[in-house]
């Protein structure tokens, strides 16, 4: 498809711009059209043209109608953390005609983008940017910053700047603070663990937060503010020296991961 020295696309009479064109695929950008329509797509290259068989369908632009994070059924707010990876819900009209949607939001004359999901035309869920924050900023958890936030969804303005249409901003917490156990090891024999820490459910909620004990999971059943609680699996044979002493060297770090990457180590479990 790319014999020739130039290459014009169509669809109807509307230009489709060529971004790249291989020997067996182009690819183009369409054109904004005014009104929905259906339009047949055509090629011109130096020997002549071709036209596509099928036709090409201009749908409504989509919509969002809300994004959400946090616990379910409190006021729908999209929240964040520095971290990034808070899940954002989304719900709005054909957002699966877009091909790459992404979030973004603005911090400080600076944006920062994430990419989204779309699973249907109605649904679609989003990872909060991560936002770089200096180091010498503190972010109040009880007067976090508002942000300018929307999608990028083809060069649709309407789903741009949705804190200046009626939709709540973006709020931006601090990360959560896991803290380390007291003791060099935790001596716990029960089926549930506590960590403690600050700020845990501003932004986050279950589904944000991964708990690793050695190898595997600790399955998070609640977060609080400043409390995690997750269910431990079934423990491993413990390994004990020569002195029949549990050897803390094998005994499993707990890890917490949240959002984007951020990780805290908490310290060693022994269940013994």
């Amino acid at each position: 498809m790319n014999a020739g020295s130039k290459i014009l696309a169509f669809i109807d009479n509307l230009p489709c711009s060529i971004i790249n064109a291989e020997a067996n695929e182009t690819l183009c950008l369409t054109s904004a059209s005014n009104t929905t329509r259906s339009g047949v797509l055509r090629m011109h290259f130096d020997s002549g043209f071709r036209q596509y068989n099928g036709v090409f369908e201009y749908v409504d632009d989509p919509t969002i109608e809300s994004a959400d994070s946090g616990v379910a059924g409190l006021v729908k707010i999209p929240k964040g953390i520095p971290a990034g990876g808070v899940k954002i819900s989304v719900i709005g009209t054909n957002l699966g005609y877009v091909q790459n949607p992404e979030m973004y939001v603005y911090y400080h004359d600076k944006i920062f983008v994430s990419q989204c999901i779309a699973f249907n035309h109605t649904n679609m869920i989003c990872n909060s940017p991560a936002v770089e924050v200096s180091a010498d900023t503190h972010l109040d958890a009880e007067h976090p910053p508002m942000l300018e936030y929307g999608f990028l969804m083809d060069n649709v303005m309407g789903v741009q700047n949705l804190s200046a249409q009626g939709h709540k901003s973006f709020v931006l917490f601090p990360n959560p603070m896991y803290e380390v156990f007291e003791e060099e090891v935790k001596y716990d024999k029960c089926d549930y663990l506590i960590i403690n820490g600050q700020d845990l459910n501003r932004a986050c909620q279950e589904s944000d937060v991964t708990v690793q004990v050695g190898n595997s999971f600790c399955n998070v059943t609640s977060l609080s503010r400043r409390q995690l609680t997750c269910q431990l699996p079934p423990p491993p044979p413990p390994v004990f020296d020569n002195m029949s002493l549990q050897n803390k060297l094998e005994l499993p770090e707990v890890t917490v991961i949240v959002g984007g990457g951020v990780k805290y180590r908490i310290g060693k479990l022994s269940r013994v």
